[in-house]
């Protein structure tokens, strides 16, 4: 009988605790909501002004140790990681016997580096369902942390993971996390406790803004680090109109081009559509590299695809539009091209690869038809021949038979095939490859008569052939 009781009361917590985990990331402290004794049941918690406390006195060791003996085994396991935290979670002292346990347990194997982590963040989310925990004991738990963090990199490690996306700082922070920052941030050695520090003053940031204290972050955009630049321009800016990142871009000079990448993909991930795009073109421009983001539009395109074709529509060319006077490609492909390196080119396409490519993959994912018209267009009229080579090969792709004719019909033609090629190419075996790779096993045996003529005249190395 009392291990029936006992069964039902460890699978009630873990039930517990899995929908605790389900929840979405909270942007304020829980705890404030539960303390409904205290006027702060609206504000972040706030770190004590005096020393890390020590709360070694909570800790029973003998017990702890036992216990946690039962609990490791369980956090290895991805399985029953959710049994372990639930069990932690029952432990009286835990959380000072967790700041102890760290060290010891990564010294020995890294294994436990994100189920340690997992844990901890769950702790933070669920401070007072641990027995003995309650409003005021948290700030000297976070205190502890981080005297913890700066003085263990394997600490560090374990508290960057936890703290990501954390909202649990108040403004009256700022001097306890100013007092985490390594000696360097962009050339840092200590990874651990550089990132920490970083997800800290991410969260300190957002605590800034959200009690009309803008200017505490201001003054960063001025800071020595590029790093602490970015996150900075990132709290700021977020949720702000184009017109106003326009104004800071320029604090972005001399960042790496792979960090600007993600913080495109940020913009993607928490932006409207539609002002990720904005913004995101933006900062192609402001690199003036506008390649390195494809992974921003396929995020943008995730959410809405017709964002895409927006900028898509931005990028046609109209002046060769009205220039075209009826033809459908220039007669002299050569002239197009003249005196233009292929690198140069490349650099010029950077941005209607990116749209075309995430365009493409974003239909295929989702099943959504492409517009025809808009490839079509930029198949027959892009002035770049890398644009208008996309352009073809997913009209021939898209998955309908409109497209594949299409394809069929501009590839006819020996001065759309010329127009194709790049300055340093001289036959058409990337186009002989295509066709038989991608257009063939669409074909009706009609049209594989049709393919097999278009075949005969293609430009190819005289060592080659299309059989």
């Amino acid at each position: 009988m009392k291990m029936i009781i006992y069964g039902c009361g460890v699978a009630c917590t873990i039930l517990f605790v899995f929908f605790s985990l389900s929840k979405a990331p909270i942007k304020h402290n829980k705890l404030h909501e539960q303390n409904s004794e205290s006027d702060l049941s609206q504000q972040r918690l706030s770190l004590p002004d005096d020393e890390s406390l020590n709360r070694s006195d909570w800790v029973n060791d003998q017990d702890i140790t036992q216990i946690w003996s039962e609990i490791r085994p369980l956090l290895l396991e991805k399985k029953t990681r959710t049994v372990g935290i639930a069990r932690a979670l029952e432990v009286r002292g835990f959380p000072a016997f967790f700041l102890t346990v760290v060290d010891k347990e990564l010294a020995l194997s890294s294994e436990l580096t994100y189920p340690l982590s997992h844990l901890l963040r769950i702790m933070l989310h669920r401070w007072h369902d641990i027995p003995g925990e309650n409003f005021d004991s948290f700030p000297q738990f976070l205190s502890e942390l981080f005297s913890h963090a700066s003085a263990s990199n394997y600490m560090a490690k374990v508290a960057a993971k936890a703290w990501k996306d954390q909202r649990l700082l108040n403004p009256i922070d700022s001097t306890k996390v100013y007092a985490v920052r390594p000696p360097s941030i962009d050339a840092s050695k200590e990874k651990g406790l550089t990132q920490f520090f970083l997800y800290l003053l991410q969260d300190l940031f957002y605590s800034f803004t959200e009690n009309a204290q803008s200017f505490q972050v201001e003054v960063f955009l001025d800071d020595p680090s590029q790093e602490i630049r970015v996150i900075a321009l990132q709290v700021l800016l977020d949720g702000k109109p184009s017109s106003r990142w326009a104004q800071l871009l320029y604090i972005l000079d001399g960042v790496p081009h792979t960090r600007i990448s993600e913080l495109a993909a940020w913009v993607a991930k928490t932006q409207p559509p539609e002002q990720a795009a904005s913004l995101i073109e933006m900062l192609c421009i402001q690199t003036s590299s506008p390649g390195g983001f494809l992974p921003a539009w396929i995020q943008v395109g995730a959410k809405d695809m017709s964002v895409l074709l927006k900028m898509l529509h931005k990028q046609m060319d109209l002046d060769d539009l009205l220039l075209a006077n009826g033809n459908d490609f220039p007669d002299d492909p050569s002239g197009v091209t003249q005196g233009i390196a292929t690198a140069q080119l490349f650099h010029d396409y950077g941005l209607k690869r990116e749209l075309l490519d995430a365009y493409f993959l974003n239909s295929i994912s989702s099943g959504e038809p492409m517009d025809l018209d808009i490839l079509n267009w930029f198949a027959r009229l892009d002035k770049n021949p890398i644009s208008r080579a996309q352009a073809w090969r997913m009209l021939g792709r898209s998955g309908d038979r409109k497209g594949v004719t299409i394809a069929l019909e501009l590839i006819e033609d020996p001065n759309y095939r010329s127009s194709l090629r790049l300055p340093d190419q001289t036959d058409d075996s990337q186009i002989a490859d295509y066709l038989q790779q991608y257009i063939a096993p669409q074909l009706s045996p009609e049209e594989q008569i049709r393919l097999e003529a278009i075949l005969s005249r293609l430009t190819l190395p005289a060592d080659d052939s299309t059989n």
